[in-house]
């Protein structure tokens, strides 16, 4: 399996933590703040009260150069990472982020696939 690029720039902990998290599916589950504020794919309006489950959950899978999304980081704080993940062509993608609470990082906000402004 091909590994995700994260940069350098990033913490070496979120770094091997992201790596982790797309290639083991239990290690995905357990590092995910459940229930998962966000909004679904193809979500028009903000603001709406949505949340993931583990029942209504799709594994996430490592974005790869190849698939023509890029992904985008963002250190707000030494704690908080924000993913954006863009599909340049048609000006869709979504948004994740991370927070470091303790030693383990965890998923806290998940946005479906959009058009992003």
């Amino acid at each position: 399996m091909a590994e995700p690029d994260v940069p350098n720039s990033l913490p070496e902990d979120f770094r091997n933590f992201y790596q982790q998290f797309h290639a083991d599916s239990l290690y995905q589950i357990e590092h995910i703040q459940w229930p998962l504020s966000g909004m679904p794919d193809r979500a028009i309006q903000e603001g709406e009260s949505f949340a993931f489950t583990k029942d209504n959950w799709k594994m996430q899978r490592p974005v790869l150069a190849s698939s023509g999304y890029r992904s985008q980081f963002t250190m707000l704080t030494e704690d908080l990472v924000v993913e954006e993940i863009i599909n340049p062509s048609d000006g869709t993608g979504l948004l994740r982020r991370f927070l470091k609470d303790g030693e383990q990082w965890t998923l806290i906000y998940y946005q479906g696939v959009r058009k992003l402004q």
